[in-house]
């Protein structure tokens, strides 16, 4: 859930987009690494869970995963894009 505003941050160039390229890359490999064949998100923690009470498991499926994971999707696109993005400022 981090990735999303992270990406969006840079984009619009809030953040600088020489520092978090990096992270935001290896975050959104991480997700895409947690994709079960179905084509559903898991090992994603349940809502109202705090992280170490039940570490998740990759069965762990919820319904608002895959719209995050569209949502971080756009936004990592966008920074990756070698063309200009409709929305996006120069940097």
């Amino acid at each position: 859930m981090k990735l999303n505003p992270r990406a969006c941050a840079i984009n619009p160039g809030i953040f600088a987009a020489a520092d978090f390229p990096p992270a935001t890359l290896r975050g959104w490999t991480a997700l895409v690494g947690r994709m079960n064949a179905d084509g559903s998100l898991g090992f994603v923690q349940p809502p109202g869970k705090e992280p170490a009470s039940t570490p998740p498991r990759a069965p762990d499926v919820q319904p608002y995963a895959q719209g995050a994971f569209l949502l971080a999707g756009v936004e990592v696109a966008k920074m990756f894009s070698p063309s200009p993005v409709p929305g996006r400022s120069p940097r």
